[in-house]
């Protein structure tokens, strides 16, 4: 294929409706892997990121120009509304592009979301390399008969019709590195919480989860866990430092910790190959020892992002997490003791949760008193447990897909609080943690290391703090 044959466009991430949140701009891996896959099959691919498009870039004169065969989209919940905008966009400006729509949302709600947001022509739910590729061939070839391919979702002469599932990919050391060739490294800008150095990039050592957290929606894709080897993920690490400069590296896995033998020997790898990075990444609490947060130190792990949630009891019970109060202490002792930096997230405006039980969650994280914590609100994503219990329920409030960012809040969720609860406890949360003088002797030992980052960290962090409680007292 001579031309671009598929588009793919990454959605705006953030809003100005967004509460306390910094922006955090780093290449698209979803729709990264997808271009890898569409181009080992010869297939011409191009990504848009509307994350850090020109503030001239114009969408239609995009899709008028180029006239892609098909569009595809990766949507997380919040934005899929958005995602079916630019969908209608460019079907205007170039009416033969086809469209498909993918990712988390589509996943949990495939025939609900064909049939919500009429200008997405297919759907893939489950994993989308494999299934995207054979689409686009069908597309190229002309097809009007899509029912073989597995994976997909798509209108049929008598209403959408859902094909069968795709197996899963056992192998994932099968799929080839994200195609980041396509995008411009320069462009990102990464919250200064998430890097030691720059360049840093994104990374993904894993897929799958082997939890079932009843707020999480990781299970539409199929639920055990699969890892790479350790080889194949250094030998990204190698290809990202050798071809783009890389010194920093963010892995998005829910609980890399959880693969110990693979965490190990990635990080024996690292050692061996004589890379010198900084890497942070996520994990239980109930994950972690002391050899192995010593071997990750010496690997270049800077930063570790722990699970904790809730400080309470019956909060833990809500969400179905499976570790206790205890271990989370444990963990962030833990972690700080191997020297490196301590960030937890939390959850406030659980189901059923008093304003009590938040203040509760508020002073545990003050008695762990980790480096670092973000405090998100739960929203019942579609694909999780919770959504489905609330939504049997009657209790969501509506589906307005806008509503449901972590970041935002609007209340979805009928009985139990409302917006200006929500915004005030977020607020107690940040400047009660933020503005301790613990806190601030904490911070003086980073800023004896890290001198440069801590000074952009503590004006980035001030500036976005004005920022919502100016917008607070504006409302």
């Amino acid at each position: 294929m001579t031309r671009t044959q598929v588009l793919l466009m990454a959605t705006r991430v953030i809003s100005d409706r967004e509460s306390f949140y910094i922006p955090d701009f780093e290449i698209p891996l979803n729709v990264c892997y997808l271009a890898s896959a569409l181009e080992r099959d010869g297939v011409r691919a191009a990504i848009v990121d509307m994350n850090v498009a020109d503030a001239d870039f114009s969408l239609e004169e995009y899709a008028a120009a180029h006239k892609p065969a098909l569009a595809g989209f990766a949507a997380y919940t919040p934005f899929v509304n958005l995602a079916h905008d630019y969908a209608r966009r460019i079907k205007a400006a170039s009416p033969g592009t086809r469209t498909v729509v993918g990712g988390y949302h589509a996943s949990a709600l495939p025939l609900q979301t064909l049939e919500e947001f009429p200008d997405f022509d297919f759907l893939i739910f489950g994993e989308g390399e494999r299934t995207l590729c054979e689409l686009a061939c069908a597309v190229e070839q002309g097809a009007d008969d899509f029912s073989d391919i597995q994976g997909l979702c798509w209108r049929g002469a008598a209403g959408v019709v859902r094909n069968e599932s795709r197996p899963r990919e056992e192998d994932i050391d099968a799929f080839p590195f994200p195609a980041r060739h396509l995008l411009d490294q320069n462009r990102y800008k990464v919250n200064p919480i998430n890097y030691v150095e720059l360049p840093t990039t994104g990374i993904l050592a894993s897929r799958g989860c082997d939890h079932r957290c009843a707020f999480c929606s990781q299970s539409v894709f199929g639920g055990r866990a699969r890892v790479r080897s350790a080889g194949n993920i250094a030998d990204e690490v190698q290809q990202c430092v050798t071809d783009y400069g890389m010194r920093g590296f963010r892995f998005y896995d829910d609980n890399l910790t959880a693969y110990r033998d693979t965490c190990l020997a990635f990080c024996e790898e690292t050692l061996k190959r004589k890379l010198r990075i900084n890497w942070n990444c996520f994990s239980r609490v109930d994950s972690l020892d002391p050899d192995l947060l010593r071997a990750m130190k010496r690997a270049g792990c800077h930063q570790l992002k722990l699970g904790v949630e809730t400080g309470t009891e019956r909060g833990l019970q809500t969400i179905k997490k499976g570790i206790t109060l205890d271990q989370s202490r444990a963990a962030v002792a833990m972690t700080k003791r191997a020297g490196i930096e301590c960030q937890i997230s939390m959850i406030l405006g659980l189901p059923g949760e008093t304003e009590q039980e938040m203040r509760q969650t508020i002073r545990f994280v003050k008695e762990l008193s980790p480096d670092l914590a973000g405090f998100n609100l739960f929203k019942p994503l579609p694909g999780s447990s919770l959504f489905g219990k609330l939504d049997r329920e009657g209790r969501l409030l509506h589906k307005n897909w806008d509503d449901y960012s972590i970041k935002q809040t609007q209340s979805v969720v009928s009985g139990d609080h409302d917006r200006e609860l929500l915004e005030k406890m977020l607020r107690t949360a940040y400047l009660s943690f933020f503005f301790r003088p613990r806190y601030v002797l904490q911070r003086m030992k980073w800023f004896a290391r890290y001198p440069r980052r801590e000074c952009i960290r503590l004006f980035t962090g001030l500036k976005y703090i004005w920022l919502n409680l100016a917008k607070g007292r504006g409302a």
